[in-house]
């Protein structure tokens, strides 16, 4: 089943790093949403004037991806990371555990208690 899901980005270089900024957002199943993650991570540029010399890409865990590019002028470190939308304002998201239970004003839903509790 189809979710919503974001993938965003978030870009060092050298000491200086930035906050996490969306590059994508989609709805997919979990196993095209991680496709789409991995593709993005490969391709991405994050900027017109960049001069890539070589890219490499490594896997943190399935949704998130380090990726370490050599430009010509200085060398860049991005974090790719998938994250699926579990709740809004506007709603459970469709197919998510949440989905159609009736919930109070804005409280958030407890669907990720652990089984034992």
């Amino acid at each position: 089943m189809a979710t919503a899901w974001l993938i965003t980005r978030e870009l060092s270089q050298g000491r200086e790093a930035h906050g996490a900024e969306p590059v994508a957002r989609f709805e997919a199943t979990r196993e095209e949403a991680r496709r789409r993650l991995y593709e993005t991570a490969c391709t991405h540029r994050f900027s017109r004037a960049l001069q890539q010399q070589r890219r490499e890409v490594f896997r943190q865990d399935p949704d998130v991806y380090h990726v370490q590019i050599e430009g010509k002028l200085a060398t860049y470190h991005l974090r790719y990371c998938l994250s699926e939308l579990v709740w809004s304002t506007d709603g459970p998201a469709p197919g998510h555990p949440s989905a159609g239970a009736a919930e109070a004003g804005d409280a958030v839903p407890d669907v990720w208690r652990a089984p034992d509790q």
